[in-house]
């Protein structure tokens, strides 16, 4: 009965594990995707007109 208890709490405790595990992958993908967005969102804003008329990078 001992060794179940052992073995059931070892497999929830890896399963947590694993899970922070696969967030902790997830985040560092959307930082990855949002950092290679960033650049051609920058410089799409540059190259547009503001309200006046006027490139905003000038």
């Amino acid at each position: 009965m001992m060794g179940v208890m052992i073995m059931a709490f070892s497999i929830t405790t890896s399963i947590t594990t694993m899970q922070r595990g696969f967030l902790s992958v997830d985040s560092a993908r959307n930082l990855s995707l949002a950092s290679q967005m960033m650049p051609s969102e920058i410089e799409k804003m540059r190259l547009s007109k503001n309200p006046l008329g006027k490139p905003r990078g000038i």
